[in-house]
């Protein structure tokens, strides 16, 4: 006598649930649940939206304060902006995927889609701007090319190793044979990755604090403990959470939690970059007539001068008087300090006083 299946399992998501879900992680037979696939994806498509708001942002404040910036600096992140809205459009179009088109069918829960292009892709090939910037920053402040070599060979092992996963993410097609059969070559892009940020952020940190040493002026030693505290965070972020990233894709396989992470981690590259390079002025208030509230520094790191934001440094001077007496004449206001690697050069617009007030 056949007995035949009940309505609900035939031919419907709930039995294609179980054989997909069984097919991800075949050392088990249990069912994980749903949310180990859909959560990691929704909340790293809405952390991917956030953060390129933020790099948004970052990239109006560069180009209105440094509108005069080395084309270099202005094509790389130019560079940056259009990399990253392509690859928030990619993520975004997965997401829609799982949660929109393909609502309602678990296969899709499991399928790559536009994610080799928006992870690998696109995440390393920031990351070979951001590291190349810190290694040219380290070759000025320490004179030295050994360190900015083994920068640059680090990061062509990650580069080459994230352009083979993406490849393979291509061929594959569904993130679990990638976890289960070809675990080198993301494991390898991932761990260059870290291993290149800690090298940057260390000794970017080192040189900075050794030039510290030197006979500066308070204002001096404090841009250049700004330089390292932004260095060192943003340096050992990005490092973090590669790491982080690492874990989870090696760790936990059968799921989707790597890509709570890795769907936005260029992001971190990215914002971190501008604002290394935002980090080289203040943006204050323009002080009004005949006040001088405070100083702005316009901090660059390269040879060319920037177009400095508005600062203002009061200069009270005296004059004596037919009959001896001593009176201030009206103050004279400065409108440019420039800072290059660790030495502030002052330079004074000051008009000549006509001997009145």
């Amino acid at each position: 006598m056949h007995i035949s299946e009940p309505p609900i399992f035939q031919n419907c998501e709930f039995k294609a649930l179980a054989c997909v879900y069984e097919r991800m992680d075949p050392r088990t037979s249990s069912v994980p649940e749903v949310g180990q696939f859909t959560i990691p994806t929704f909340v790293g498509t809405l952390l991917n939206w956030g953060l390129l708001g933020a790099l948004a942002v970052q990239v109006y404040l560069y180009f209105y304060a440094f509108p005069s910036d080395r084309l270099t600096f202005k094509l790389a992140v130019g560079f940056i902006i259009v990399a990253e809205i392509l690859q928030t459009l990619g993520n975004t179009r997965d997401a829609l995927v799982v949660f929109g088109k393909g609502w309602g069918a678990p296969e899709n829960l499991d399928l790559i889609g536009w994610a080799w292009f928006s992870c690998p892709m696109v995440g390393s090939t920031i990351g070979v701007v951001s590291q190349t910037f810190f290694a040219w920053r380290i070759s000025i402040l320490g004179r030295t090319r050994f360190i900015p070599v083994v920068i640059m060979a680090i990061t062509a092992v990650q580069f080459s190793s994230a352009i083979w996963t993406s490849v393979l993410m291509l061929r594959v097609k569904t993130f679990s044979q990638l976890q289960i059969h070809l675990l080198k070559p993301p494991a390898v892009w991932l761990a260059a990755t870290a291993a290149a940020d800690l090298v940057c952020a260390a000794t970017t940190a080192f040189y900075v604090i050794r030039n510290r040493r030197g006979n500066f002026s308070p204002t001096t030693l404090a841009a250049l403990s700004r330089v390292l505290k932004v260095t060192v965070e943003t340096g050992t972020l990005c490092a973090v959470f590669a790491s982080v990233n690492l874990y989870l894709f090696i760790k936990y396989d059968g799921n989707n939690y790597h890509l709570g992470v890795c769907n936005w981690f260029s992001k971190i590259y990215s914002n971190s970059i501008l604002l290394i390079m935002n980090s080289r002025a203040h943006i204050g208030h323009i002080p009004p007539e005949g006040t001088c509230p405070g100083t702005e520094v316009v901090f660059t790191s390269y040879n060319a001068p920037s177009t400095p934001l508005q600062v203002c440094v009061e200069t009270v001077t005296t004059r004596r008087d037919s009959k001896g007496i001593i009176s201030p004449v009206r103050p004279v206001f400065t409108s440019k300090h420039e800072h290059r690697m660790g030495v502030y050069r002052y330079g004074e617009e000051i008009p000549q006083s006509d001997g009145r007030a």
